[in-house]
């Protein structure tokens, strides 16, 4: 699969994890640079919600709290 976005993710990760309180992705940024996938995101902020989506073409699940 070809993304057309800055961050793409490993293409053939050793680990994975979940992002959770996302923000604008920096530790999915950190945990992608050391070959992990991200399988679940969550940020409830509107304004990170529409960053994390252009940094990372997936749009984070709301507040986990709900």
């Amino acid at each position: 699969m070809v993304w057309d976005i800055p961050f793409p993710p490993p293409k053939q990760p050793k680990f994975k994890f979940i992002d959770l309180f996302a923000g604008i992705g920096g530790f999915r940024l950190g945990a992608q640079n050391n070959n992990g996938k991200c399988v679940f995101s969550s940020e409830w902020d509107k304004f990170a919600l529409r960053t994390y989506e252009k940094n990372f073409g997936e749009v984070p699940f709301g507040d986990i709290t709900k």
